[in-house]
């Protein structure tokens, strides 16, 4: 088991931005685990040093999710449904074109 250590860099510190863009050390990684005042000039973060090592990638499955936010497909989807079967439903469901131009262009948006 490795020593874990913390880390607290205020903004002013002269290494404050090589501990921000991990070049700190060529063996340990910065990762930041706490911030104090985002944004002002008394910020504070608090890195965790993790060797490269210990630090794995995610996987291709959740990458993608994360880059198309998959998450938010839901709120669009979700009531989109209940619209689709209201309307099949009391068999006001015309225009099936229109429908799938609208849900491929909310999906895009």
């Amino acid at each position: 088991m490795t020593d874990l250590r913390f880390v607290t860099v205020n903004k002013s510190d002269p290494k404050f931005q090589s501990y921000l863009m991990g070049t700190v050390q060529p063996d340990l990684r910065p990762v930041p685990a706490k911030s104090l005042n985002i944004g002002r000039s008394d910020e504070l973060v608090t890195f965790e040093m993790k060797l490269i090592s210990e630090i794995q990638k995610p996987s291709l499955l959740a990458q993608v999710s994360e880059i198309l936010k998959l998450k938010s497909y839901v709120l669009i989807l979700f009531p989109l449904f209940f619209v689709l079967v209201k309307n099949i439903s009391a068999e006001t469901f015309y225009d099936p074109v229109s429908l799938t131009f609208a849900v491929v262009s909310l999906l895009f948006i």
